[in-house]
């Protein structure tokens, strides 16, 4: 079966693409939710003299590049390719990493579940596991790239995910950590993230066979 997987990419202002931090530099970091537990498990391993990484958390990935063409960040990580309006104001994209995309639930005996039944599972409003609990879908913002890793993952699910966006119990989670955090503390959740993030926060979540 083809892996779903989320192409982690870091952005860099042009001239900075070939230069190295100068002794006694801070380094900010920061980008898509998911990313912010690798950054910190890969700086806290790096050893520059004099040289000091800092993680932004939080930012997202559109986020993240507007603070790097500003000048805040020094390196920006995002989940999405850039766009040419980003493009234009000079930003570099070096492909670093790619992560699985997962499902993940807090439910301790989930079945699992294939490619084509996802859609339809996303939009049944009684859906359940294969014993008959209740399942509660959480989802991201329409602009978030792990929503256009969830369209691109599963056949025909972005007309569910309309049809999802409109009832009135949908919780929509704005981060990547309100997405993990949400998904633990709610019985029987059912939400879209990264294998990197799951492991490496050490979320008590099981992933989802299929």
């Amino acid at each position: 079966m083809k892996q779903s997987v989320i192409r982690i990419v870091c952005a860099l202002v042009a001239p900075m693409l070939f230069s190295t931090p100068s002794i006694a530099d801070n380094v900010r970091l920061g980008g898509m939710g998911g990313a912010t537990p690798l950054l910190r498990h890969l700086t806290a391993k790096l050893k520059m003299e004099g040289v000091v990484f800092e993680v932004v958390p939080n930012l997202g990935s559109s986020g993240a590049l507007r603070a790097l063409v500003d000048g805040h960040l020094d390196m920006a990580v995002s989940g999405r390719p850039l766009k040419e309006e980003e493009k234009s104001k000079g930003l570099l994209l070096v492909f670093v990493v790619r992560t699985p995309h997962v499902l993940a639930t807090s439910y301790d005996h989930p079945n699992a579940l294939k490619r084509a039944e996802i859609s339809v599972l996303f939009r049944n409003k009684d859906a359940a596991w294969q014993d008959g609990t209740p399942i509660r879908i959480g989802l991201r913002p329409k602009s978030d790239s792990e929503t256009d890793a969830l369209i691109a993952s599963f056949p025909d699910i972005e007309k569910s995910l309309a049809e999802l966006r409109t009832r009135s119990d949908l919780t929509i989670n704005a981060t990547d950590q309100d997405n993990a955090d949400w998904a633990e503390k709610t019985a029987s959740s059912l939400v879209s993230t990264t294998l990197t993030q799951v492991v490496l926060e050490k979320r008590s979540l099981r992933l989802i066979a299929r």
